[in-house]
């Protein structure tokens, strides 16, 4: 059975004989796509309705704050399924008494008591989730009123209070700082347009550094609960202890950012940070690069074609090596950027055009506007996804530090 401070809504459920494994992952599957927290999932296949699926949340609260022990928790939750009734009526019919209102961790209360949400909001966005049968922070992201990234944190907090690590205390203080800093972020003219959404499909920093960097989950359990205590991020934390570079910090919040704004395949994108990790290379080198590995046909005719209509080579001036190259018919692009660098072409212009390629391919931009924004990202120093951002193109996702 599932550890007491850290109960699950499935496991709960399975344990009352609401639903069993094979349920639940059929039902998963079938909405994977769309991002939505498995209550809300089994309520919309009609496994549960809203006033159940409300009750094993209260449920759940209940056991994680230590109010009610796990097994009277199931026998709860089996006899307001099986009987149709209210979680009062429930507790009546079970013959157990109902833990007393108090202060509690849940979701909301940690939110209010750090001052990042008022009571009226919370109360406003728990009706909506009741009656939506989604979660509270859920609710929060979708409207705008609560960032993602502090969704993520307050729960971190919730789990770790929990289990005794921290003291409530900590844990808002350091809800109060996160806020403080998104607040801090938000005032940067490099965030200019950033606002608060629901970024669940988009894997988490340490998710992302765990699977592809070589982070253990140890490390990663040790380093969360540092960045509560010391009240600060995961980033500032790992690159305190000197387990990741800068570059690679900064690379992984860009990545997600892509991610969020549709602009690379996650696989890919995998692949890019991988290399940003193993070669120490600017992320848009790394996506460019991994990009050319997934081509069957010569891309390297598209990216001379760029270059030259942005007017950053010449065509008639390209050596006699580059053009037998663009005469084959299999991939021959990464030679052709590799000889473009050799002759004298900037490193990061050849794999900033590589990336607007990539790009068109994908249709986020048209080739006219990636002729337009190679001549910007070219003029500017910058990388292509940030004029991308700047051009209107894509959104600000992520809060980033100014370099």
């Amino acid at each position: 059975m599932a550890s007491e401070n850290h109960l699950r809504i499935g496991d709960l459920l399975m344990h009352a004989n609401v639903v069993n494994s094979s349920l639940i992952a059929d039902v998963l599957v079938k909405y994977e796509n769309k991002g939505l927290p498995l209550g809300k999932v089994l309520v919309l296949s009609g496994c549960l309705d809203d006033l159940q699926l409300r009750n094993a949340v209260d449920l759940q609260f209940m056991v994680n704050d230590g109010l009610l022990a796990l097994d009277s928790a199931v026998q709860i939750m089996q006899t307001a399924f099986e009987k149709k009734l209210d979680l009062t009526e429930a507790f009546r019919e079970a013959k157990v008494l109902q833990p007393e209102d108090r202060e509690t961790n849940k979701l909301g209360q940690l939110l209010y008591d750090s001052h990042i949400a008022s009571d009226a909001l919370i109360n406003t966005c728990l009706e909506s989730a009741h009656k939506t049968s989604l979660p509270l922070g859920h609710v929060l992201c979708q409207r705008g009123f609560v960032s993602q990234t502090i969704i993520n944190k307050a729960l971190l907090v919730q789990q770790v209070i929990r289990k005794n690590q921290i003291t409530r205390e900590q844990g808002i203080a350091a809800l109060a700082a996160a806020q403080q800093r998104e607040n801090t972020l938000a005032k940067l003219p490099s965030n200019q347009g950033y606002r608060a959404r629901n970024l669940k499909n988009t894997p988490l920093m340490g998710a992302l550094l765990v699977e592809v960097c070589g982070l253990s989950e140890r490390q990663l359990r040790d380093s969360l609960l540092s960045s509560i205590l010391e009240r600060t991020t995961l980033g500032a934390i790992l690159l305190q202890n000197k387990n990741y570079s800068k570059n690679l910090l900064q690379a992984v919040v860009s990545l997600q950012e892509m991610l969020d704004n549709q602009t690379i395949e996650e696989q890919t994108g995998m692949r890019s940070l991988e290399a940003v990790f193993n070669q120490n290379i600017s992320l848009e080198q790394a996506c460019a690069e991994a990009y050319t590995f997934t081509l069957d046909t010569n891309h390297a005719v598209e990216l001379i074609e760029l270059l030259a209509a942005a007017s950053i080579i010449e065509k008639s001036q390209l050596s006699s090596s580059i053009i037998e190259r663009l005469s084959v018919n299999y991939n021959q692009v990464s030679y052709v950027a590799k000889e473009l660098i050799n002759d004298g072409v900037a490193i990061n212009t050849v794999y900033t055009a590589l990336r607007a390629t990539q790009l068109v391919r994908l249709a986020i931009i048209s080739d006219q506007e990636a002729i337009l924004y190679l001549e910007q990202a070219h003029h500017a120093s910058m990388p292509i996804d940030e004029v991308l951002y700047l051009n209107g193109k894509t959104q600000r996702t992520r809060l980033k530090e100014e370099k």
